[in-house]
């Protein structure tokens, strides 16, 4: 029985691979100072890391893959990094996201 569990796994394993992508995202917009300036800030970076997190799953869809979102981590960076008091600014974040995906072979 085990003879068996093993070579079923290892063909298994013939037919599926992992590969790392990455993904590139970008986010702008223009956040006012005061109470809700930092929830815009929040925004800009969920929205450059969702950018990111697409940008990703296409690469993984051109090689006929799935992505494995929980394997994934993603670096954003916004200019300014932060907003001060009443600040009204123009912000642009970048963000950069490698993932697993797992592709079949025939």
């Amino acid at each position: 029985m085990k003879q068996v569990l093993v070579i079923l796994l290892l063909s298994l394993q013939a037919f599926a691979a992992t590969e790392s992508v990455n993904g590139s995202g970008f986010a702008t917009g223009f956040c006012q100072g005061g109470g809700f300036g930092n929830m815009c800030l929040s925004q800009l970076q969920d929205r450059a890391k969702q950018d990111a997190t697409r940008d990703a799953d296409l690469q993984c869809r051109i090689r006929q893959g799935n992505l494995i979102k929980y394997s994934g981590y993603c670096n954003v960076n916004c200019n300014p990094p932060y907003l001060n008091g009443d600040q009204n600014t123009y912000v642009s974040c970048n963000s950069s996201c490698r993932f697993d995906c797992d592709i079949k072979r025939p």
